[in-house]
């Protein structure tokens, strides 16, 4: 089970990092859809603020939630 815990992170964080090193404009709005990626949006916002990120307008994410619960 940790290992699966340890896979489903680092995963998140992979694509975390894919989309933060992208070039974005103001006006980019960022989906992240389904259980899958959950965690993404929180690292996303870990990884602005470690990078001062403050003085800029954060990131504009949604997040989608296929299954009902």
């Amino acid at each position: 089970m940790k290992q699966s815990l340890y896979a489903y992170k680092n995963v998140n964080k992979q694509f975390a990092q894919t989309i933060f090193d992208l070039e974005r404009t103001e006006n980019d709005f960022i989906w992240i859809q389904d259980y899958h990626l959950m965690l993404v949006g929180s690292y996303l916002r870990q990884m602005e603020n470690k990078n001062n990120f403050k003085n800029k307008k954060p990131m504009e994410l949604g997040f989608f939630l296929h299954y009902p619960f």
